[in-house]
């Protein structure tokens, strides 16, 4: 078997390198996980990688058989995806209706027989379904059909089974480099300017570029951040109201984009940045204690854990923020 012949993915040459010695070695697992943040290829490559393995031409994916022509329209017959709905979860769906884009619904597809003998399907948020959903999955995962592939994406380990991580084949993406954050972000019409502020502040997710591209949003999570700000500095009651930005971008999101803003603000520190002099616009958000910055990182991580379980990001933040406080006085 040659070698796979991927589209040129930014900062992902390893994980390409490695999927396409599997399929060479023809030791393509049946189930696999892609892990790591959100916003660096790893949906863009499963759906490249069940492309190869269905193509017919010599290089796979050859980007012109018929398969490739379908699965870049998205109309290949036995391929199917499930991400989360608008409120960031995969929901399992009831037993009776099975409706599209739910867990039942997606099991009841990978149930029938293939119409070409092969079928490949894409679980992007697998860490947003309850543990009743992943559970449903798992006799899938554990006893498929020949020729069928299932690749479960997801951005935290975290929040997935051990049952479900113990069957599959890990594949970990790391965040985009600033280099090559600059020179996506430049592809797509953002100047030079733009581009490096925004490969910075991203955390080398190029979602979280674009989205933090629109200076309103930027502007309503900062005013959000510097009023956690604040209380950390011990300025004041804390005074938070998330509602708008949950809408605008989920809560995933959210809580992605302020892990982001205090993990540069740690980096900060780490590296003596102890004054607001080189930090632009974002210079309101920044905490000068590393031991508060670290223990609200740690807030937000475990908010985010919670999430599958329905978690209120307000109140959680404000009783996990008070002991926070309390903890670094």
């Amino acid at each position: 078997m040659r070698a796979m012949n991927f589209v040129s993915v930014y900062g992902n040459e390893k994980q390409l390198n490695r999927l396409s010695a599997l399929y060479r070695d023809g030791r393509v697992p049946p189930a696999m996980l892609f892990v790591g943040p959100r916003g660096v290829g790893k949906k863009l490559i499963a759906r490249q990688f069940l492309s190869a393995v269905f193509c017919e031409g010599e290089h796979k994916p050859c980007c012109v058989c018929s398969h490739c022509r379908q699965m870049a329209a998205g109309t290949y017959p036995d391929y199917f995806e499930i991400a989360p709905n608008e409120k960031g979860i995969i929901p399992i769906g009831s037993e009776e209706k099975k409706e599209p884009g739910s867990v039942r619904w997606l099991l009841q597809q990978m149930s029938m027989k293939s119409l070409s003998g092969s079928a490949g399907s894409v679980i992007d948020g697998v860490d947003t379904m309850s543990d009743e959903g992943q559970s449903a999955i798992l006799k899938t995962i554990e006893e498929p059909k020949k020729g069928d592939h299932i690749i479960l994406i997801a951005s935290s380990k975290a929040r997935v089974l051990p049952t479900i991580l113990s069957r599959c084949f890990e594949v970990t993406f790391g965040p985009l480099s600033t280099y090559d954050m600059r020179a996506l972000l430049k592809e797509k019409g953002f100047s030079d300017n733009e581009s490096e502020e925004l490969a910075e502040l991203s955390g080398g997710s190029v979602e979280m570029a674009i989205l933090l591209s629109d200076k309103d949003l930027r502007l309503e999570v900062q005013g959000q951040c510097a009023s956690i700000t604040r209380y950390l500095q011990g300025e004041g009651v804390l005074s938070v109201d998330l509602s708008s930005l949950e809408k605008k971008l989920g809560k995933e999101r959210l809580l992605d984009i302020m892990i982001y803003i205090y993990r540069r603000n740690l980096l900060w520190l780490l590296e003596g940045k102890h004054t607001n002099s080189d930090k632009g616009e974002w210079n309101s958000l920044f905490v000068d204690d590393e031991r508060k910055v670290h223990l609200f990182i740690k807030v937000l991580l475990n908010i985010q854990k919670g999430l599958a379980r329905n978690l209120n990001i307000k109140n959680s933040l404000k009783g996990m923020l008070n002991s926070v406080y309390l903890m670094s006085e």
